[in-house]
């Protein structure tokens, strides 16, 4: 599943910005302050649960709706199968809407959000809802229908089926069977009620901000800067293949049970430390002076998982000829680690750092987000960063910001982007017109390519190009 069309719709600068083409490794180029971020930024919020923490400011207009609409190319057996109501020849198109709603009575806003998309129903009546009823009516005799198409005994429980015994069934169903669907109507989106487990299929998303201090990635306040979601990922996906990750749960759970009232029966489990009882009676007693109502205080000590842990509690020393905090490092170095996480990240998902059972290895795609690569990278490291994020990109997705001439290939001109901002217009994003290469020949193109280089690059950067014949 590769992300290859995206619109967007009131997002911050973007006022509209409608079916810009995305590939595997995309570069976005533009003036600083003219909007870049925010498409990387539209993609994260597409990509996360819930309203991906959007704020009333992030609204262009906050009486107009937030559309950011994607196209997906799906490759996968699994993924074809999971959203087969809503291709469009191997296509899928799926809208995020997200609103402010106002409260009448106290005028707090609030964010809400939905996903849209064109839905096709199944070819067979009695597996459509929809139809059931424009067939039936409105309140359809569901047992004598699953028994007259020979449906499964789920459909009906306890003797009897209704919309929402039926319904559930369906889902079950449909998602167990090779089913023919109509085409989708696409005269509208509708809302779509996605269960998280279709939404889980949707690209991972990681994004590497131009941050300029690496104490902003690990601060232990936010568990949601790319440096969090990283460990916490590699923890997960990680830690849970070592044969010897289950005397870390034990621990946990001793922990769990030392500190509060025993909640799994397990017989290796300690006794709740007497201390926090007495604790407990002493605030009673006094509380009960004050409210005699009050008959029992309990104490809650919050413990986390491994994840949690994991993901909040690291800490990096580097020793590179002295072995200090990462924190007293270059930013160049800094920047380097949180790369690096990337690729072990990568790495696992693609079962190439512990082996694992292939049949376990997840399809889902990732799609890695960075804003200016070039950050305090020595030049010949920038050349190892662009040709490690290419690569990474034949496979996967890659979408990129630069200032940088070295971070763009004119031999690959369809991946570069050029972004725009205008106040009457907003931010717009195009990509790169091959029109000039109509009526011409391939060794003109291999020549007029040949005279680009990491120097003359520049003129992608530029406002206004003029094109001199002759030696100058």
């Amino acid at each position: 599943m590769k992300l290859i069309a995206l619109s967007i719709q009131n997002y911050r600068s973007i006022k509209t910005i409608d079916n810009f083409t995305v590939t595997s490794f995309q570069s976005i180029l533009g003036e600083n302050n003219s909007g870049k971020s925010n498409i990387l930024s539209a993609i994260e919020v597409f990509l996360s649960a819930g309203s991906g923490g959007t704020k009333p400011e992030d609204f262009n207009d906050k009486s107009q709706t937030i559309i950011i609409k994607t196209n997906f190319k799906l490759n996968s057996p699994r993924l074809k199968k999971t959203w087969k109501p809503y291709l469009l020849n191997d296509e899928l198109i799926l809208e995020k809407h997200i609103w402010i709603e106002i409260d009448s009575k106290t005028e707090k806003e609030t964010i809400k959000n939905e996903f849209h998309g064109y839905q096709a129903e199944p070819k067979e009546w009695f597996l459509s809802e929809r139809k059931i009823k424009a067939l039936k009516g409105d309140r359809p005799k569901w047992k004598e229908i699953i028994e007259e198409n020979k449906l499964p005994d789920y459909f009906i429980e306890n003797g009897s089926c209704n919309a929402t015994i039926f319904r559930k069934a369906l889902s079950k169903y449909l998602s167990e069977n090779e089913i023919e669907y109509d085409e989708p109507d696409l005269s509208s989106t509708q809302a779509l009620g996605l269960a998280s487990n279709v939404i889980s299929s949707l690209p991972k998303f990681y994004l590497l901000k131009a941050i300029t201090d690496y104490s902003d990635e690990i601060d232990k306040r936010s568990s949601n800067t790319t440096f969090r979601k990283l460990m916490a990922d590699l923890s997960d996906r990680i830690l849970k293949l070592d044969p010897e990750y289950q005397k870390i749960e034990k621990a946990l759970l001793t922990i769990e049970e030392l500190l509060n009232d025993k909640k799994a029966q397990n017989a290796l489990a300690e006794n709740r430390l007497p201390s926090i009882g007495v604790i407990e009676e002493k605030i009673k007693q006094l509380i009960s002076r004050l409210m005699p109502s009050v008959e029992k205080v309990s104490l809650r000590v919050l413990t986390e998982d491994v994840k949690t842990i994991f993901s909040k509690g690291v800490e990096l020393t580097i020793d590179d000829g002295i072995e200090t905090d990462v924190l007293l490092k270059g930013h160049g170095l800094q920047r380097c680690i949180v790369f690096s996480l990337i690729q072990t990240l990568i790495l696992n998902e693609r079962n190439e750092l512990i082996n694992t059972d292939p049949t376990q290895i997840e399809d889902n795609p990732i799609l890695l987000a960075i804003e200016e690569p070039e950050l305090y990278i020595h030049p010949q490291l920038g050349k190892l960063f662009y040709d490690v994020l290419n690569e990474f990109g034949r496979s996967q997705q890659v979408i990129y910001c630069t200032h940088s001439p070295r971070f763009i290939d004119v031999y690959e001109n369809e991946n570069i982007a050029l972004v725009s901002k205008t106040k009457i217009n907003g931010t717009k994003i195009k990509n790169c017109d091959t029109n000039a290469f109509n009526g011409l020949t391939d060794r003109k193109i291999f020549q007029g390519l040949t005279q680009l280089n990491t120097d003359v690059n520049e003129l992608f950067f530029a406002k206004n190009v003029i094109v001199a014949e002759g030696p100058e």
